[in-house]
């Protein structure tokens, strides 16, 4: 468990580095806490709409992505 608290610490540094730096950067294995992290960070605006339209007609009840949070309730 200490390597892995440790590997995760320097993630979230490397993170933060880039961040702070202005260099984007995408996570393969992304953990975000919500959709605001998912839209901002993940996605990118630009890609965020086009997502959204492909959300709403293939998966109107937001059943695919419960484990991701990136919603949490049926899309209107």
């Amino acid at each position: 468990d200490g390597d892995l608290g440790r590997l995760e610490e320097q993630n979230e540094e490397i993170l933060r580095f880039c961040e702070e730096a202005g260099i984007s950067c995408v996570q393969y294995l992304p953990y975000y806490a919500d959709q605001t992290g998912w839209q901002k960070k993940h996605f990118g605006p630009a890609k965020w709409a086009r997502f959204m339209e492909r959300k709403r007609k293939y998966d109107p009840k937001a059943i695919l992505s419960r484990g991701q949070r990136i919603f949490t309730a049926p899309l209107a």
